[in-house]
């Protein structure tokens, strides 16, 4: 027996009809306000293929907040999809380099004291860099979360 996927769109700016122009900032709003209220307050971290100009890479980054990372993600962006899929959220950002394709997941209170204690020397982490820490982090459910499911 197969899992029924959970998927569902809360914001897709690709396809938007005429008479939906005027709408986007407040349904884009809406939608980042109900993750926010479904999430709480907390750091972020993203996760996935970023486009740029001499082709995709894989990156992670960990922001303050939801806010901070939206605005990160999407900066210069002329398309932004926001979905839910099974329990993830998932960003697609397109701008004229490419396309960045991220899921977004809470940090744990473990994945703070995680990066911290690298960030300052205090961990078995010490020799790797920013990105495998972040990786580890992003990859490890007791230091990142997937998002209250919303909607």
């Amino acid at each position: 027996m197969t899992k029924k996927k959970k998927s569902f769109v809360l914001f897709d700016n690709y396809d938007v009809e005429e008479e939906d122009y005027e709408n986007q900032d407040i349904l884009l709003r809406d939608a980042i306000d109900e993750i926010k209220e479904s999430a709480g307050s907390g750091k972020w971290i993203a996760g996935g293929m970023i486009g740029r100009w001499d082709g995709r890479r894989k990156g992670y980054a960990m922001f303050d907040n939801f806010d901070k990372m939206f605005q990160s993600i999407t900066k210069d962006c002329d398309y932004v999809k926001i979905e839910m899929e099974n329990g993830k959220l998932m960003i697609t950002a397109t701008h004229h380099d490419g396309t960045n394709c991220l899921t977004c997941k809470l940090v744990t209170d473990k994945g703070h004291i995680v990066y911290d204690n690298w960030n300052y020397g205090y961990s078995s982490l010490n020799g790797l860099g920013e990105y495998e820490v972040l990786e580890k982090i992003f990859n490890n459910n007791l230091f990142s979360r997937n998002v209250p499911l919303v909607a």
